[in-house]
């Protein structure tokens, strides 16, 4: 009997495994090594079956909770940066479209990045916000990525932002 072995690919593994959301799945394939054997025959490979011999050997491990102390200071740190962001650019915002001698080229420049910094806070920050303190995403898939979306668009857009600011000047 010839048995060969197959690689696994974690990414298509992981997208697997929403039903089994909440026992930290990366976790645990990531740190437990589970060989598939393949024989000659024509077996199915069912990556299911992976994923449930890795959590079985892996119950009664949780994901990382941690203590109330550090959940209030991260709290309070991020609820400061999600305030003063959401304060400062919404100034910077109303100061360049309510007074016209303020649009210029740069200013308009700076509108860009306040708008982007400011969707970077309002509906990207305050969800990963709670995803770190409780381990779990709440949001459902489609938030999921809408909120990625909205994370490389606002990155992509400050950069380029800031780019094109380097080359008018």
């Amino acid at each position: 009997m010839n048995v060969k072995m197959q690689v696994i690919d974690l990414v298509h593994l992981y997208n697997k495994t929403d039903e089994y959301f909440w026992l930290n799945i990366s976790e645990c394939v990531n740190s437990t090594k589970v060989e598939l054997n393949i024989s000659d025959s024509n077996e199915t490979f069912d990556e299911n079956s992976i994923v449930k011999l890795c959590v079985q050997q892996k119950i009664g491990s949780s994901p990382y909770v941690p203590l109330f102390s550090v959940k209030l200071f991260w709290s309070l740190l991020y609820a400061s940066m999600i305030a003063s962001s959401a304060i400062g650019n919404s100034l910077v915002i109303w100061i360049i479209l309510a007074h016209k001698k303020m649009r210029t080229v740069t200013n308009l420049f700076l509108l860009n990045l306040a708008i982007a910094d400011m969707m970077m806070a309002l509906f990207n920050a305050n969800f990963n916000f709670i995803f770190m303190l409780n381990s779990h995403w709440p949001f459902g898939q489609t938030y999921c990525k809408i909120n990625n979306s909205i994370s490389n668009l606002t990155v992509f857009a400050s950069v380029f932002t800031i780019t094109a600011m380097s080359f008018d000047r």
